[in-house]
């Protein structure tokens, strides 16, 4: 999963990178428990990295083994078929991506 600091203007400015971060970390460990439950894969190696989330995995996509994504993120454009982050993972990936509808 990647997360990145939000672009808010000034009246969101209590939100800092930190809490933003911490949202995320439990938003990942949720997603986890919640797909796998106590029963992860050993070979699994899930991560929480920061930075634009189509970047960051076409960089892990060069030593990984799968690339396992959802359809869409929570972007403001959505797609009909698949989102601009599994679209470009599809197109560009450099191992296989599996792409996972809801």
């Amino acid at each position: 999963m990647c997360w990145d600091s939000p672009y808010l203007d000034e009246s969101y400015s209590d939100i800092t990178p930190e809490e933003f971060r911490a949202e995320h970390e439990q938003r990942f460990a949720s997603t986890l428990s919640e797909v796998f439950g106590d029963d992860r894969p050993e070979r699994l190696t899930a991560r929480l990295v920061r930075g634009r989330a189509t970047d960051r995995l076409l960089e892990e996509s060069e030593d990984a083994r799968m690339l396992v994504v959802d359809r869409r993120g929570t972007g403001r454009v959505l797609r009909t078929v698949l989102g601009s982050v599994s679209s470009a993972l599809v197109s560009h990936a450099r191992c296989p991506v599996l792409v996972v509808h809801a």
